[in-house]
Parts: structure tokens; sequence; C-alpha cells
């Protein structure tokens, strides 16, 4: 839940959404997943890299990969636990990766039980 910063007048009434500490915790559970599920996410950025290519040519500047996209990789990998036994979490470190960088576009998520969440849009500018 947001927080309130200040409560009379002349305070700045804004909410603040993630405060330092709670950033910071995020950011070392990321990187722990970095560590875990390396393999993982390597082979996955290198198909994202992959499909962003083939779109580029296709779609040129609108072209964009997604989560939606890196899930449906992970899904089509041979001898990947299902979602019971390995959390998809790991799979919000893909992107922090260098040669990644956001469009300014978001989607809405078409995997099935996402909700339609907000998805960010991603360009591979990496070699």
């Amino acid at each position: 839940m947001p927080q309130i910063s200040g409560t009379g007048e002349g305070i700045d009434m804004q909410p603040t959404l993630f405060d330092k500490q709670e950033v910071a915790k995020a950011h070392q559970v990321l990187d722990a997943m970095e560590l875990s599920r390396g393999e993982y996410l390597d082979r996955i950025r290198e198909k994202l890299a992959v499909l962003y290519r083939s779109r580029w040519v296709s779609q040129g500047l609108e072209a964009f990969v997604s989560a939606d996209d890196a899930r449906d990789i992970l899904n089509k990998m041979p001898n990947v636990p299902p979602p019971s036994r390995m959390n998809r979490n790991f799979l919000g470190q893909l992107f922090r990766a260098d040669g990644w960088k956001f469009t300014g576009k978001t989607i809405n998520s078409k995997t099935p039980g996402s909700h339609g969440n907000l998805l960010r849009c991603w360009r591979w500018v990496g070699q």
C-alpha cells in the first residue's frame, strides 16, 4: 500500500510507492536470482535477442519483446520444472542485464492468470 508523505498543509501529500530499503532489498533478491537461475536466464536472453532481431526485420522500430515472450520461451524449454516446483519470479531479472533498453511502451500481458498486468516492452541494443 502506498505511504503518504506528510499530513498537513504545505507538505507533499504525494504517495511514495517504494522506499529506498524496499528497492535495495528487491535488487538483492534479483541479484540472487541471477546466481541461482543464471543458466535459464542466459538461455532465455539469447532466445529473446534472436526473437527481437527477427521482429525488427519485419516491424522495424515498432519491434519489441516482453515478459510474455520470456515466459513462452521458458515454457518451451526441455526439462524445466513446472511452476508448482520452480517459481517464475526469477524472470524479473531478465531485462536488468546489459543490452536491453526499455522502449517507453507497455502492453497488457496475455499470459493466462496474469490478469492483463502491464508489461514493459524491451528492445535489444546489445551485441
